[in-house]
């Protein structure tokens, strides 16, 4: 039986987030405020679609499980994201695992297990293609553990905002295959298909092992999602998905976007599979450009920016970060204003993503770069980005962010922004406190 220690300890973080954090009513919004396009349809989202701005789990449900683990992944499909993402990275003996970096300090027991202290080691070298070198000290790299031997670690909760502690340990490193499985089950459980969105993490660096087969990385992503059911080429093979946890049962497949940082690495998808691919955005200057944005079409449908590149934008960026640059990228057509950036790529047919929209109760980073950080409200942060048309946006805490996303439907498309505000405020405190019981619910499984 799990300890009665833990048990109440959720019990009570539960009743506490249900009154609790930096969640406001959304009555507060005036119309007159938000700036809303003029001639908009009732009803339409200013999305390219006109539908509902997607919700991506930024590696599963990181607020309450610990990040890229079978419980992070379950808990996001049961929130309703429309998406769950995973990160992949390589084993020495070439497994795709789901590990957002390539090192195993943060976020796993390593430090702590003596046999493997002859893996620790320093690096310096190029990881991220078209960047310069990073130094990493005193560190394990995945690369460097077997699959079996990477099976021996716990993944630790980083010890952030509200982030309960009392799932260290609890849970291994996943396989790829772990993660499809148990996308496939919750699908199969909630009657209702997941869209899965895996992140190809530095590839340039880990295919520089296999010089006999220059995009491994790659080829192992797509044929891992052939055989579990997703065709990559458009020749009429129709999905055949299932779940294995399920004594086989066809469910039906979710959406599938492949994502990465490396523009060679989504130039070569677009090149052998039909689909769908998002080009994420840091600081690659040459793609924050009106050349850029208009080459990325040719490539990807995707076009997903860090958030403050659509609030502050890239040049504040450079300023602050004293980037150095090639002034002749005028000759790209110069930088895309901030505010810009989804009307342009929504005239090329590009839907926009964003990355990251972080818990109430943590820091969300925006207007930060000024120096002077904008005061935290989440539903005010959120309703910037819905009323620009961003597509999408990866998020922790899925369920706060999809009630956001309710009182926004509600009470400005709809219309309702006088009615909608008591109304809503109750959504998001009954979302408070139904998702401290679910996890709660996987605790006791687990």
């Amino acid at each position: 039986m799990k300890n009665f220690q833990t048990i109440l300890t959720i019990s009570l973080l539960c009743l506490g987030l249900s009154s609790g954090g930096k969640l406001k009513d959304p009555s507060k919004f005036r119309a007159d405020k938000i700036s809303m396009r003029n001639g908009r349809q009732v009803g339409k989202w200013p999305t390219l679609s006109g539908d509902p701005i997607k919700i991506m789990a930024h590696r599963g449900e990181k607020v309450f499980m610990p990040e890229h683990t079978v419980g992070s992944y379950e808990l996001a499909s049961i929130e309703g994201a429309e998406y769950v993402e995973p990160d992949l990275v390589l084993t020495k003996d070439g497994h795709l695992v789901c590990f957002h970096d390539l090192t195993l300090k943060t976020g796993t027991d390593v430090a702590l297990l003596s046999q493997f202290d002859h893996k620790k080691k320093n690096f310096t070298g190029v990881i991220d293609e078209g960047m310069g070198n990073v130094t990493i000290t005193d560190d394990w790299f995945i690369k460097d553990f077997t699959l079996d031997e990477l099976k021996v670690l716990k993944v630790i909760q980083k010890d952030v905002g509200i982030r309960p502690q009392r799932f260290n340990n609890m849970f291994g490193i996943p396989t790829f295959e772990d993660y499809l499985t148990t996308v496939h089950h919750n699908a199969f459980r909630l009657n209702k298909s997941v869209g899965i969105i895996p992140e190809l993490k530095h590839p340039m660096f880990h295919n520089l092992d296999y010089p006999n087969s220059p995009r491994y990385m790659e080829e192992l992503v797509l044929s891992t999602l052939s055989k579990w059911g997703y065709p990559m080429t458009d020749d009429g093979t129709p999905e055949n998905c299932i779940s294995p946890q399920d004594a086989g049962a066809q469910i039906k497949c979710g959406h599938l976007i492949l994502q990465s940082f490396e523009l060679e690495c989504i130039k070569y998808l677009a090149q052998v599979t039909h689909r769908d691919r998002m080009m994420l955005i840091d600081i690659q200057l040459p793609l924050l450009t009106y050349k850029g944005l208009q080459d990325v079409t040719n490539y990807a449908n995707y076009y997903a920016v860090w958030k403050e590149l659509l609030y502050t934008g890239i040049e504040a960026q450079i300023e602050a970060q004293g980037i150095e640059y090639d002034k002749n990228i005028i000759e790209l057509g110069g930088f895309i204003p901030a505010r810009d950036i989804v009307v342009e790529a929504h005239a090329l047919g590009l839907e926009v993503g964003i990355y990251t929209i972080y818990d109430s109760r943590e820091p969300s980073r925006r207007g930060c770069v000024s120096g002077n950080c904008d005061p935290e409200n989440k539903e005010m942060e959120l309703y910037f980005y819905f009323e620009m048309g961003v597509d999408g946006m990866f998020v922790e805490n899925v369920g706060e962010a999809r009630e956001i996303r309710q009182s926004y439907q509600f009470s400005v498309v709809d219309g309702n922004e006088k009615a909608g505000g008591s109304r809503q405020a109750v959504f998001l405190t009954r979302w408070r406190f139904l998702e401290c019981f679910i996890v709660l619910f996987i605790y006791l499984e687990y």
